[in-house]
């Protein structure tokens, strides 16, 4: 896939989300394809030792029909993080992203609040 992206160039969605070329798939990674094209892509936003973050970007015309919550399952069940504490974390104004935690059971374990 990422000779591909590399041979062909980044899609113009996953340009305008701000990715610049197959080194923004930070690993591990997971992608969900619609029609041969990237849906959704679940990434180590974080990743430590002991503990990992997933970040999720869906494309707009693929939102709202599972992609995030599948590449989201398949990012969590990955071999590599299995030792991991792994964290999923949403703003309070993304209900999208609470649909998500909900659909997939997560437990809400506290919030966070940013000064400044």
């Amino acid at each position: 896939m990422l000779a591909r992206l590399a041979d062909r160039g980044l899609p113009q969605p996953m340009l305008d989300a701000g990715f610049k070329g197959g080194g923004d798939f930070w690993e591990p990674w997971c992608v969900a394809l619609a029609d041969d094209e990237i849906a959704s892509i679940a990434f180590a936003a974080r990743i430590g030792d002991i503990g990992a973050e997933i970040g999720v970007v869906t494309f707009p015309r693929s939102r709202a029909q599972g992609f995030a919550a599948a590449v989201t399952a398949g990012w969590s069940s990955l071999p590599n993080l299995s030792a991991r504490a792994l964290f999923y974390s949403t703003a309070r104004s993304n209900r999208s992203s609470q649909r998500v935690a909900a659909r997939l059971g997560l437990r809400l374990i506290g919030a966070s609040v940013r000064i400044g």
